[in-house]
């Protein structure tokens, strides 16, 4: 028989290479192993058995849907309002018409008004799919949430301070407003990270 590139020596290497791998997986899932989630080990394999975080979900706090219902409140009734100004009060409008008229310019405040309702309106649309994701239990929700905070709150900041020709494109009242929700945002995200 003519040698092959393998020796005696080699095939017995490979003879051991399974204990070597049983061994070197019970290690790796020992070390992964967590007391929250008891584990077993099978006496046939010597492998260890049981849900070790294996795909555990994260567990809210009702505070945590609390403080995002309240957050979902906030931005209805800063909706509602953007509604009842365009309708009657007219503070945006007459905001646009003090700040441009002296420069001869006549914006039309109907754009400011439409930023602002779109944006309420995804807002809405984002707290209702985070309270289903915490509700659900869902592993991508701390991490969505946590973007559209920073996102949420960087809009509610620029319509606060973002100025033209020395003042404020918006009024104040509405920055305020804006921000309102975000701090409900705030107080969710911080609980969620925290559970």
């Amino acid at each position: 028989m003519t040698p092959g590139p393998f020796s005696d020596s080699d095939s017995q290497k490979f003879d051991e290479a399974p204990a070597t791998l049983c061994k070197v997986t019970v290690m790796r899932q020992s070390l992964s192993h967590s007391s929250a989630f008891p584990d077993s080990v099978d006496s046939s394999s010597g492998l260890l058995v049981g849900t070790a975080n294996a795909g555990t979900r994260p567990t809210f706090r009702p505070a945590v849907v609390a403080a995002m219902g309240i957050g979902l409140l906030l931005t209805v009734i800063t909706l509602t309002a953007l509604i009842i100004d365009q309708s009657s009060a007219g503070s945006l409008a007459d905001h646009v018409h003090a700040h441009y008229a002296p420069l001869g310019l006549h914006p039309d405040p109907n754009v400011l008004f439409g930023l602002l309702y779109v944006t309420e309106l995804i807002g809405i649309l984002l707290w209702l799919t985070i309270i289903w994701g915490v509700r659900g239990q869902k592993r991508w929700v701390r991490i969505v949430a946590s973007m559209v905070l920073v996102v949420a709150t960087s809009i509610a900041l620029l319509v606060l301070f973002v100025f033209e020709f020395g003042t404020p494109i918006f009024p104040t009242a509405w920055g305020i407003l804006g921000l309102l929700p975000c701090t409900a945002g705030l107080v969710a995200v911080t609980l969620m990270w925290t559970s």
